[in-house]
């Protein structure tokens, strides 16, 4: 029995020296991953937890407001958003895990994500045990956590929203007209200035080449100017407002189809120019709205599509 006990008591020993040996008192984690987006829209979008359950590889949140998405048990929390980084703290009930996201650009195209963290793990040599266990599991799931961030932000409509693409100018000969007025433009005033083209085309017997472009843009909220805009087959004189514009053929343009009424088209607007920030470009002229969508005929503004044209140099 004493040779039993003492037996017992020297395997204890020996579990106590390899634990202590084997696991450290801290255990530093970090995972990088090489992600083909720009980093100022990864950033953007990964400190929007709304996109979340679309990339997510665990469960899906039905409450966005709780910041808390769940992966094998283990709940990712997000603390707080920084100049370039996210603390996102890890935990599986027992233990709480923070870590750092850090945001690094290794050109426009491309970013990279460092996950870091440290795990103290005591001196209880059964705690040792148990935090080394949890150690590993999330350096698992930081692994998949970030592989499934890759695979969805490399395309510009996930990062973006919508599907913004490069093309070139076809349209390049226009006639235009213009008016300031108080408030923004409704549907009366956009497509008055329309038929006023239209009936100015078919008087030098013109023909449209393409759809009714606008532009509205104000300085103080209050007074607007609206521009309007139709591709023609061939050059036509000036007459009062009404006058010829050309666009340079052939140069480099933003295209981004728009299903819905005005404020999605605001919002893809907005994230066009998010596009033109990220990748320090700039616009040689005003960008326009191509009215594919004859709004008047079509009283349902989410079947209503608008084509956004924005140069680009």
């Amino acid at each position: 029995m004493k040779w039993f006990l003492l037996l017992l008591a020297l395997v204890a020993v020996v579990l106590v020296i390899w634990v202590y040996g084997i696991i450290p008192s801290s255990i530093h984690i970090q995972v990088a991953r090489r992600i083909p987006s720009n980093q100022k829209a990864l950033y953007r979008s990964l400190g929007d937890q709304s996109d979340w359950n679309n990339w997510w590889p665990g469960e899906k949140n039905t409450d966005i407001r709780s910041r808390t998405f769940v992966l094998n048990g283990h709940s990712y929390h997000l603390d707080d958003q920084k100049a370039s980084s996210l603390e996102i703290s890890v935990s599986n009930g027992k233990m709480k895990l923070p870590s750092t996201f850090l945001f690094l650009s290794t050109n426009p195209d491309s970013s990279i994500i460092y996950w870091d963290t440290k795990l103290y793990t005591g001196t209880n040599p059964i705690g040792r045990v148990r935090a080394n266990s949890f150690a590993e599991q999330v350096e698992d799931e930081m692994k998949q956590i970030l592989d499934s961030i890759a695979v969805y932000y490399a395309t510009i409509e996930h990062l973006y929203h919508f599907d913004i693409r490069k093309s070139s100018v076809i349209d390049s000969t226009l006639v235009s007209t213009f008016t300031t007025a108080n408030g923004y433009p409704g549907n009366k005033l956009i497509y008055g200035l329309i038929d006023e083209l239209r009936a100015y085309i078919k008087s030098h017997s013109a023909r449209e080449t393409g759809n009714p472009m606008l532009n509205v843009s104000t300085t103080d909220s209050i007074h607007f100017l609206t521009r309007v805009a139709i591709p023609t087959d061939k050059v036509l004189p000036t007459s009062g407002n009404i006058s010829y514009k050309r666009m340079l053929g052939n140069a480099n343009i933003l295209l981004v189809d728009v299903k819905g009424g005005d404020a999605t088209v605001s919002e893809a607007f907005k994230q066009v120019e998010y596009y033109i920030r990220d990748f320090s470009r700039n616009s040689p002229a005003i960008h326009f709205f191509s009215l594919t969508t004859d709004r008047r005929a079509e009283p349902d503004t989410s079947k209503w599509v608008t084509r956004i044209y924005y140069p680009l140099m």
